[in-house]
């Protein structure tokens, strides 16, 4: 886990791989902080694999993907510049930003099903309370053109990756606690 973990922060933007350059950036910062983490420290502590961690792990995964991914949306032509193949210089922003939306989606979908069928525990339902901050990101990241709109995107979008893996920590806190 620790090796797969250095090999995605050293070869992010070093050669030979670069990953970002490739266009691999993005998909790399979700493995990264969603499912390599989440499922990995719960293997270590347990020594088994969990569908409960799996689907937990999309939305802290999900969510810092979508800062990376407001981010390159925003640098289009200087990453055109660059080299850089970001997922928005490869699909477009507009095709970026709706990523965003579908992704956000599918991690919100994860935790409502997983509470709904007794995978997850209804307390991480608190975790759609960050809906409205979701949008915003978006409704800021889609007026990619205006260049007042990245300070609101990032930090909409870096308050949203903060906020949801926050609320899913207080949901597994008040299981204990409860």
């Amino acid at each position: 886990l620790v090796a797969a973990g250095l090999f995605i922060v050293f070869f992010y933007t070093s050669p030979p791989l670069k990953l970002n350059y490739r266009g691999l950036g993005e998909t790399m910062l979700f493995l990264a902080f969603g499912p390599l983490i989440v499922v990995g420290i719960v293997y270590v502590l347990s020594g088994a694999f969990s569908w409960e961690a799996l689907v937990v792990s999309l939305v802290p995964g999900i969510f810092t993907m979508n800062v990376g991914i407001v981010s390159n949306t925003f640098d289009v032509p200087d990453d055109i510049k660059s080299g850089k193949r970001t997922l928005p210089v490869r699909f477009g922003q507009a095709a970026a930003v709706r990523l965003m939306v579908v992704d956000s989606f599918i991690a919100y979908l994860a935790i409502l099903l997983g509470a709904v069928f007794g995978l997850l525990p209804l307390w991480t339902l608190l975790t759609l309370l960050t809906i409205p901050l979701a949008w915003n990101a978006v409704q800021h990241a889609s007026r990619y053109n205006e260049e007042k709109h990245y300070a609101p995107a990032m930090g909409r979008a870096i308050a949203l990756s903060s906020l949801a893996t926050l609320a899913l920590t207080i949901a597994y806190a008040l299981v204990l606690w409860l």
